[in-house]
This record gives C-alpha cells, structure tokens and sequence, in this order.
C-alpha cells in the first residue's frame, strides 16, 4: 500500500488525513463492488473513510490487479483496508453481509448464466444479492465442477438460495431450447 498523509494546516487540531491506494486481484473485482455497488459502500459507511473506491472504475478487465483509493483519518483508513482484505477473501461479516454458495451441475451453468448473462443479472436484481458462478478449477472449486457464490444481507442470501435452487431444479424439468440456451 502506497500511503501520503496530508499534513495539519498551521494552528489546526484537525486529524491528518490519508489517501492509500491498495491493489487487489482483478478476479475479485465483482465480489468488492457487490450487486449494484453495495459492497464496497458498505465498507466506506462501516470504515468511514471519506472515500473508497476503484481507480479503474467499474468497467476494468478481470486480469492483473485493480486499485482501491481510500481516503480518511489513519485509524479510518486502516480499517477499511482490513475489510477490503476481508472481503477480498470471501468473509463479508465485517460490513454485516453473509456468503454462502450452492454447488451447480457444470452442464447448466450456460442456462444459469443465460444470454450476456440476463439469467444471472435477473437472479441478483430478485434477491438482491450478489451472485458469481464459478467453475473450476480456480481457489475453493476443483476441476470439472463448479459452484454459485452468494454475498449480501443475510436475509437476502436465504431468498437467494431458494430461487437458485428452484431455477437449477427447474432446469431438471424444461428441456434446453435448440439453440442451447
């Protein structure tokens, strides 16, 4: 982390102010912002740091590392940084989210996802969760399987699991269209 606090103007008592740019994996971009950004302003509101958010913005490439700006008193940003890590790492408890996932049959992850991902996009606006699928092999998913990680409120993340479950279910009893979707 690159730190450059901004000294205390003559006379002033006010708290020196940091501005801290973090990197993290490109790869965990999606689970930083959350569904519609939630993520990572909750962990601003918790942290309150006066700013945390990407450099790159939102439409960044999921390859190499992204950039996290965070502004605020030493204590403030400190702790943001600690819930960034956290998320980062899939423990959203910090900021008062819970995460779970579902094990899904690699064969319907095409059908989950659905056309530039309308499915998945749809699934997350309903339960307002954030949703990622991940196939393997990557961290926590062998090859050849594959799983749906779930982030958000807790009572989110129960709708979330009904719904999802009820969709690959559905999926057992509704033949693919002919044109594999």
């Amino acid at each position: 982390p690159q730190a450059a606090p901004l000294g205390l103007a003559l006379g002033s008592t006010a708290p020196a102010v940091e501005v801290r740019v973090v990197e993290v994996p490109a790869t965990k971009k999606g689970h930083l912002l959350g569904l519609h950004g939630q993520t990572i302003d909750k962990i601003r509101q918790v942290s309150g740091v006066r700013k945390c958010h990407l450099q790159e913005g939102r439409e960044a490439g999921n390859w190499g590392n992204i950039h996290v700006e965070i502004v605020g008193t030493w204590e403030r940003v400190e702790a943001c940084e600690k819930l960034i890590q956290q998320v980062v790492s899939g423990d959203h408890s910090g900021i008062g989210h819970a995460t779970d996932w579902m094990p899904i049959e690699v064969h319907k992850i095409s059908r989950l996802m659905g056309h530039r991902g309308q499915v998945v996009t749809l699934l997350k606006d309903l339960t307002g969760t954030y949703l990622d699928i991940q196939q393997g092999p990557c961290p926590g998913v062998p090859a050849g399987e594959a799983q749906i990680f779930m982030a958000g409120p807790v009572e989110n993340i129960a709708k979330s699991k009904i719904l999802v479950a009820e969709f690959l279910r559905m999926m057992d009893l509704v033949p693919p269209s002919s044109d594999g979707g």
